[in-house]
């Protein structure tokens, strides 16, 4: 419950950045990329031609948001605990969770 809330958190973190932004259309379409869960991986060849960018660019964004999605995680767990110390502790058994 409490892993499933913090991906929940941080993932509505960065879908209000992005549709601040005025690019909530690239995370929907860049989410299964971040999100994992799927047996298949997903096409980025496909992706990028839905996006109307090189396959290069999509990389990038790709990179990018794996780093935001990180902090937003971060930022998360951080706000759960009372020492800030603990975070990298916390993140740790977070992923722990999540790769089970």
């Amino acid at each position: 419950m409490w892993a499933s809330n913090i991906v929940t958190r941080a993932w509505q973190r960065l879908q209000n950045d992005f549709v601040t932004e005025g690019k909530a259309e690239w995370l929907e379409e860049l989410r299964p990329f971040v999100a994992g869960g799927s047996v298949t991986p997903p096409d980025q060849e496909g992706a990028a031609a839905r996006l109307g960018v090189p396959i290069a660019t999509l990389r990038t964004w790709l990179s990018r948001l794996r780093q935001r999605y990180r902090e937003s995680l971060r930022m998360e767990v951080a706000s759960t605990v009372s020492d800030r110390e603990d975070v990298d502790l916390e993140l740790r058994h977070l992923y722990q969770i999540l790769m089970a």
